[in-house]
């Protein structure tokens, strides 16, 4: 199996390992956290992408614009 860039740098330095791990840890946290936002707040929201495709809606967009669930993907 090929290693990937994060095994190198543990093969070279085991503490830059733990950094990397601990700051993957703490983005994906940090995902978590923007996401259950995301999903919470009442209002309709959507992330488009740079050619204004939609990305993604929250939970309040689908019922509040009569779209059904993910069928702009």
């Amino acid at each position: 199996m090929e290693k990937t860039n994060r095994d190198k740098v543990a093969d070279i330095h085991p503490k830059a390992k733990q950094k990397l791990d601990s700051r993957n840890t703490k983005l994906d946290e940090g995902s978590q956290f923007s996401e259950n936002i995301f999903n919470t707040v009442r209002e309709p929201l959507l992330v488009l992408d740079q050619d204004l495709r939609i990305v993604k809606a929250n939970r309040s967009f689908y019922p509040g614009f009569c779209v059904k669930t993910k069928c702009f993907h």
